[in-house]
């Protein structure tokens, strides 16, 4: 940050650009703003001059703040700029030598969000910071940039002779609803599908400057022919609801799930169990006979899919974002740990997770007992436990029975409302009832 009582020492540089800005918002912002982003970030001052020896001088504004309200408007207009990057802390007015300028702090873009850029295309919109200047960037420049992203989200490089065409409109249409409902104040909302596309990853450009789309975009919206081609092996086999979908995408296929879910009289179970299913879909390797399975064995419901065990490692991570946009998964992509949470809050057994290193399948169990049939058990453990032993404190029935007290107290209580145990005022014992 710049130390604003001493303006006139600066200059423009590589991270610093001054705007008079007296006659309107400046349309040349946007270029430094994009230049900025893609290179190491930097401050635009709206309503600063620089004189003949280049130092900086305040002028006075009309209307700051109407200044503020344009670029946001601007910035968050899908036809204007590929990413917002700026917070509301990022803009403010500057009181400076009795006049009061616009500063605008534009953050460094992160490898999996470059090339920022404006307009429809990275390889006309793009701009680097060199010196004092925007520089438009060259071909090559833009290229390297798209490589580095797609090395950081690897699920997002554009399928080779793959069209937008090839993306089913059903899904998407039903993608974007469900997104609405999710960010109903997004400006994304009013985009075009092209333009929201691109925006979620599901469309990107690729070396040749063509518009195509993404493996995460293929996968999750694909049409039928489409899936047949670029995934013949994935194969998605729903025992729970006796659906066996080969070359589905993946959206429907956990749409279906997700009508399935909503039907069930467990909640609880039905969160765990969505949550169990978008970190198999998140996680499937997609390029080597990509396959996942649920089914249900006995109290417990098994998911197997291609793939590692890597908990700190997202193997798709565009896929995981999709998902992320309709509320379906957490931004750190930590499904498991939530998954044991909530069944340790309901007292059931930990899911078990495992790999198979020969035929590279995980597997994870989680033990799906409904909570009729728990409290069914664990009253019967405290009924032959009081039996064996004449009286004991729920203290000591929690120890013997290794189950929490906020688990067991509700239980306990219901046994003493149906009169088949008592409590001794005196000892606060528990015995069965005469």
């Amino acid at each position: 940050m710049i130390d604003f009582t001493r303006i006139e020492r600066y200059r423009e540089n590589n991270r610093l650009e001054a705007k008079r800005a007296q006659g309107g918002f400046p349309h040349s912002v946007w270029e430094t703003v994009v230049s900025f982003a893609n290179t190491v970030g930097g401050l635009i001052l709206l309503g600063v001059i620089e004189d003949e020896n280049h130092a900086f001088h305040p002028v006075t504004l009309p209307d700051p703040q109407h200044l503020i309200d344009q670029f946001w408007l601007q910035i968050r207009n899908p036809h204007q700029i590929s990413i917002n990057l700026l917070q509301p802390q990022d803009v403010w007015i500057q009181p400076l030598q009795g006049k009061s300028i616009v500063v605008i702090q534009i953050p460094r873009a992160q490898k999996s969000q470059k090339p920022v850029y404006l307009g429809s295309s990275p390889f006309t919109g793009s701009y680097l910071r060199s010196g004092e200047g925007d520089m438009r960037c060259a071909v090559d420049q833009v290229q390297t940039m798209l490589e580095e992203r797609y090395h950081q989200l690897p699920d997002n490089r554009p399928l080779k002779d793959a069209l937008p065409e090839d993306l089913d409109e059903t899904q998407i249409l039903a993608y974007r609803q469900y997104y609405r409902q999710c960010n109903p104040q997004s400006d994304w909302n009013a985009a075009q599908d092209l333009c929201f596309l691109t925006h979620i990853n599901a469309l990107g450009f690729d070396a040749d400057q063509v518009l195509r789309p993404s493996c995460a975009g293929m996968l999750m919206f694909g049409r039928q022919k489409a899936m047949q081609r670029w995934f013949p092996d994935l194969r998605l086999c729903d025992q729970l609801t006796c659906k066996t979908k080969d070359h589905d995408c993946l959206f429907h296929f956990w749409g279906q799930l997700k009508q399935y879910l909503q039907q069930q009289k467990d909640p609880t179970a039905a969160q765990a169990l969505s949550e169990a299913i978008i970190n198999a879909l998140i996680h499937t390797d997609y390029h080597q006979h990509p396959h996942i399975l649920l089914r249900q064995r006995g109290d417990e419901i098994q998911i197997l899919n291609t793939g590692q065990l890597k908990r700190q490692h997202i193997l798709n991570p565009v896929l995981h974002q999709l998902f992320h946009y309709l509320g379906e998964a957490d931004a750190r992509g930590s499904g498991l740990r939530r998954i044991e949470a909530l069944q340790k809050r309901e007292g059931w057994k930990e899911p078990l997770l495992s790999e198979d290193p020969r035929t590279r399948q995980v597997l994870f169990r989680m033990p799906m007992t409904s909570r009729e049939r728990r409290h069914q058990y664990w009253q019967q453990a405290v009924l032959t436990l009081l039996t064996e032993n004449v009286s004991l404190t729920p203290f000591q029935l929690s120890e013997r029975l290794s189950c929490p007290l906020q688990l067991l107290n509700p239980i306990l209580r219901q046994l003493l409302r149906e009169k088949l145990i008592c409590l001794d005022p005196q000892s606060k014992t528990l015995r069965l009832k005469d």
